[in-house]
This record gives C-alpha cells, sequence and structure tokens, in this order.
C-alpha cells in the first residue's frame, strides 16, 4: 500500500486542532514537514522530532519529497502557494476560500492541466452525513421538482475565532465562512444567477479580543439567487448577531425536507391538513351545531382566557 508523504503550509488554529490530528489517525499518509513563517508557531504545532520546520516554502519543496502539500494559509497566498507545489510535482489540498477572484482560480486550474497534478478545495460539510442524505433524498424524487433551496447560518459568538486575519481578509469574516453555503447551493444549481444581495453591520457581534481593533464592516448577509435553466431560487443568510442553526431547507413541489447539518432531517408536506367534513360549516360560515362549544371555550369569569387553540386541537375536537 502506497504511503504519501505530506506537509502542511501555515501552523494556525485549523492545522493544530484538525488536520495534525488527523494525522495520528491515517495508515497511509505521514506528515513529514509543517511550513510557517512564524517559527515559535510552527515548533508548538509539531512536538515529533521526525517533522521537519521550514519558514519558506521554497526551501520545503527543494528539501522535502512530499506527494501532498496542505495549504492552510490565509486565501491571499492560495494561488502562488498551490502552482508552486504542482511545479514541485505535488497534488494540493486548499482550505476554502479557494481564491478571491475568478482569475487566480483559473491560474491554478491551468496549472493542474500544465503540471497533470491533482487539486482539491475543502469543502468538508458536504460529505456530513446529514447533507448527504438530504441530497439522495431530494435527487430520488421525494420532494417532486426542486422550488428552492435556502441555507442558514447564524453564530453571534465569534470568540472561538483564534487569529485576527478571520476577520481581516477580503470579505471580512462573512467572506472567510461564505463559501459554506455557496458549495451547498451549488450541489443542487450549476447556474446560480445573483439577483440581489443586502450586507449589513448591525452590531451586536461578540468580537474575540485578537481582533478588537479590526473594522467589522459586515456581520449580516442575505443573497438571493436565480437557476434559469431549474427555474428555482436559493438564497443564504449569514448572521453574527443571532444564533441560528446551521441548515438547509429545499422546498419542492411535493414537499419540503429542512436538514440540521448536526444531524436532523425534517419532512413537512406538500399535503394539506384536512380537518374533517365538520370543516365545512367555517367555509360556510357557521359552526356544527352538535358540539359541545361552551366546553371547549370554557368560561372565563371576565379573566383572560388562556385557552390556546392549535390546528391539532381543533382537528381532534371536531372529530370526535
Amino acid at each position: 500500500m502506497k504511503q504519501f508523504n505530506c506537509g502542511i503550509i501555515g501552523c494556525g488554529a485549523v492545522a493544530h486542532n484538525v488536520y495534525v490530528p488527523i494525522f495520528q489517525l491515517l495508515e497511509t499518509a505521514t506528515l513529514k514537514a509543517v511550513c510557517d513563517r512564524n517559527q515559535e508557531r510552527a515548533e508548538k504545532l509539531v512536538k515529533q522530532k521526525n517533522i521537519n520546520i521550514y519558514n519558506d516554502l521554497t526551501t520545503l519543496l527543494t528539501a522535502e519529497n512530499l506527494d501532498v502539500v496542505i495549504i492552510l494559509t490565509p486565501p491571499e497566498f492560495h494561488c502562488v502557494m498551490a502552482c508552486q507545489a504542482m511545479d514541485a510535482g505535488c497534488d494540493v489540498l486548499i482550505e476554502k476560500p479557494f481564491t478571491y477572484s475568478l482569475a487566480e482560480a483559473d491560474q491554478v486550474i491551468a496549472k493542474q492541466q500544465e503540471t497533470g497534478r491533482r487539486f482539491s478545495v475543502i469543502h468538508n460539510e458536504l460529505f456530513k452525513p446529514t447533507v448527504t442524505e438530504l441530497k439522495t433524498r431530494v435527487m430520488s424524487g421525494e420532494i417532486g421538482k426542486i422550488c428552492s433551496v435556502r441555507f442558514f447560518s447564524g453564530r453571534r459568538n465569534q470568540t472561538f475565532i483564534p487569529e485576527p486575519w478571520y476577520f481581516q481578509t477580503y470579505g471580512g469574516r462573512v467572506g472567510e465562512t461564505l463559501p459554506h453555503a455557496l458549495y451547498q447551493l451549488i450541489e443542487y444549481f450549476d447556474d446560480l444567477v445573483v439577483e440581489y444581495v443586502r450586507a449589513r453591520k448591525l452590531g451586536h457581534c461578540i468580537i474575540p479580543d485578537v481582533a478588537k481593533s479590526v473594522d467589522v464592516k459586515y456581520d449580516e448577509l442575505f443573497v438571493e439567487f436565480s437557476s434559469p435553466t431549474s427555474n428555482a431560487i436559493a438564497s443564504l443568510s449569514y448572521s453574527f448577531n443571532s444564533n441560528q442553526d446551521l441548515s438547509l431547507v429545499v422546498a419542492g413541489t411535493e414537499g419540503t425536507l429542512l436538514a440540521y447539518l448536526s444531524g436532523k432531517i425534517v419532512k413537512w408536506s406538500a399535503t394539506p391538513l384536512v380537518l374533517s367534513n365538520s370543516s365545512q360549516h367555517f367555509r360556510n360560515g357557521s359552526l356544527p351545531s352538535n358540539k359541545n362549544w361552551p366546553s371547549f371555550f370554557p368560561k372565563t369569569k371576565g379573566k383572560k382566557s388562556e385557552t390556546v387553540l392549535t390546528i391539532d386541537k381543533l382537528a381532534n375536537f371536531l372529530n370526535k
């Protein structure tokens, strides 16, 4: 079985919390080297003596015989580093956001075609069991023809963010996390057209201490798209002022599926609720005479009634 020698570029929190632990679980991949301009940060990342530390990508690529390079730097450096790694004969794995311009994205693709190496962008949440189940059910026709796909995410407390660049990069914190929404929507439509964008700053986001001095220009984003081919719509909503479950809602002509990315799918039926034949009285403007309505609406003796009338409760009463 082939063993892959790997190197990590960028030794920040993602490398520390995600990638180094993963390498401890892999049997066919070995972390051979790391690279970061900050020597102290690189040393904290790897404590094993057999993992080499570099401060320069060129030096690393020259000294090491690597199969795969994993780029975990801020997005502004992704294009140059990916091209350099492929020129050195390495396959490349790139953290999102891939790049901030089509020109840079095209440059990386052209380099891949020139060198014959492989590269991929990390869109990790596509592989969550809930997400894969949702797409399977939608594509099976369970909810009919797709009418809309909507993405929601909200997290007010951002103190888990470890470095200020997440707020300083292009588009700020919103721009840094935006790909998570886009790649979910593109799974259903490959021809999305932006119809409407609204970005605002409400100012309720809890900023980490490392970014207190950063001017957070936007903390709320809503974007609406259309799909001309599918004659459908899509949207995304990000909030750093309120807490919302990370979720996808796919609405079709025969039902709607709500997927919480944490692991639950709820189906809403397109079939209207039928109370009973007695509901015809309501449409005719009268109430059925054979019902004990006073027992359903008890006397309150002048006090405000606390009776809660729900559809289910009404249906049960009418069907007795």
